[in-house]
């Protein structure tokens, strides 16, 4: 595999050069036939930086997200703003956004140019698929956690998301609050939480049941969620809902919560507040990838430079996310991630094992 560096153009005077300093330069063509140097240059094509007037004249992106449609406009607004061109985006929960790509690639009619979601087992599947454009954003060094980024170069993590107990202030005070991922399998939490739909939520269900009383005791992580699955749940549609449950006080507790979900409320008045549980709590990756077939790759890798870029990532945590990037700090008024005990999610174990892991999830909640 060719190391990559940030300015690495795969050329045929390029690939000349090397072989006639190896002697080789005659051979070549026989070496590599015409159909094998189409496809090197087609991938150099595919990896190399955006042609602004092909992006200008694309016009628009065909974005799918799963991030919250206020973060979604705010980072969007001023790179319509820079380049003139339009960002038509679909919106959804992680799962269903995955789920929305598959079946349109299934059927050879995708429309999206960039994906951008909270589910990284998904993204490795996709990687096998051949379904990524290679391209190394211009900030790909910024991000130096070798686990947030693939190093081929397919998908980048662009924030980082911490699962959180969120609760009504006006129900719960003092000792009374859940501290704990353990707190809550008390008879007193009984029909007093939500959660979003477990199939869209299991690399972080699965995250705590494998860290809270560690790996080697995982029969105990299951336990937990059993005893979590007694006290009945409802299970919601969204993170959003389980916000707007948590403020009314309709059900005053949300587990496997967003963070930013809860800081946003409370900055906001709500009578909300979170949890950064004392065991340790998962941390989200939320990636970004270029789709292979894009029909607007320019204008595509154009917004993924922008997107997880220091303007774009400077809005985010506007909106109390947490960027991937180690020169972004946190957001205003909440604690850098070296303070917390932040657990990773296995995703590739959970892409190799999707599967099993749902159903053991789901016969755990008792449905």
């Amino acid at each position: 595999m060719m190391k990559r560096s940030k300015d690495t153009k795969v050329t045929r005077r390029a690939l000349l050069k090397t072989a006639a300093l190896a002697g080789m330069a005659t051979s070549l063509p026989s070496v590599w036939g015409r159909g094998a140097w189409a496809a090197v240059q087609a991938k150099s094509e595919e990896a190399a930086k955006p042609d602004l007037d092909k992006a200008k004249k694309e016009g628009v992106v065909n974005f799918y997200t799963s991030l919250d449609t206020a973060i979604v406009d705010s980072i969007l607004k001023p790179f319509k703003e820079k380049y003139g061109i339009d960002v038509k985006y679909y919106r959804a929960g992680a799962r269903e956004v995955i789920t929305k790509v598959m079946t349109e690639w299934d059927a050879k009619a995708l429309q999206c140019d960039l994906l951008d979601a909270s589910e990284l087992p998904a993204f490795l599947d996709m990687k096998k698929r051949n379904m990524f454009m290679q391209y190394y954003p211009e900030s790909y060094d910024a991000v130096k956690n070798e686990k947030l980024k693939d190093k081929d170069g397919y998908w980048i993590t662009c924030r980082l998301t911490q699962v959180i107990i969120g609760y009504n202030t006006n129900v719960y005070k003092g000792d009374a609050v859940p501290k704990r991922w353990q707190d809550l399998t008390d008879s007193r939490f009984s029909g007093k939480m939500c959660m979003q739909t477990p199939e869209g939520f299991i690399p972080r269900i699965y995250c705590v049941v494998e860290n809270l009383f560690g790996k080697e005791n995982i029969n105990k992580g299951w336990a937990w969620l059993e005893a979590i699955g007694k006290n009945k749940p409802r299970y919601v549609q969204s993170v959003q809902a389980m916000g707007q449950m948590n403020e009314t006080g309709e059900i005053p507790v949300s587990i496997f919560q967003n963070d930013n979900i809860v800081a946003r409320a409370k900055d906001n008045g709500r009578p909300v507040d979170l949890t950064w549980p004392a065991e340790g709590l998962p941390t989200e990756p939320g990636g970004v990838a270029l789709m292979k077939s894009a029909t607007h790759p320019n204008a595509g890798k154009l917004l993924l430079d922008w997107w997880v870029g220091k303007e774009g990532q400077e809005i985010l945590i506007k909106s109390y996310k947490y960027s991937a990037r180690n020169d972004i700090s946190p957001p205003k008024g909440y604690p850098p991630l070296s303070s917390l005990k932040l657990w990773e999610e296995n995703i590739e174990h959970i892409d190799k094992n999707r599967v099993e892991i749902t159903k053991r999830i789901s016969r755990s909640l008792g449905d």
